[in-house]
């Protein structure tokens, strides 16, 4: 997690490409779940020529705690596999 100095409010990260399709379908199931929630997060998701994705979110603060929280340790757990 890389967050911004002025906020606190940014979260970043890169998803290898065996993990590609889980984080996609993670923000694909909250976009069908509250339409709009993407565009006011501000969520950014960028393919990468190795076949890994680049997701940023802009504005975490959009998001209610649960789904922050969801999000953070879905997300973080996945980056934790590719690492170990």
């Amino acid at each position: 997690m890389r967050p911004n100095t002025n906020f606190h409010n940014q979260y970043e990260l890169t998803v290898e490409k065996a993990d590609r399709e889980k984080a996609l379908s993670l923000f694909k199931k909250m976009s069908e779940s509250r339409p709009g929630l993407m565009q006011e997060a501000e969520v950014k998701i960028k393919d990468r020529v190795d076949g890994s994705v680049y997701i940023s979110i802009n504005n975490v603060a959009a998001f209610d705690e649960k789904t922050t929280l969801v999000i953070k340790t879905y997300l973080n757990s996945i980056k934790y596999k590719k690492n170990c």
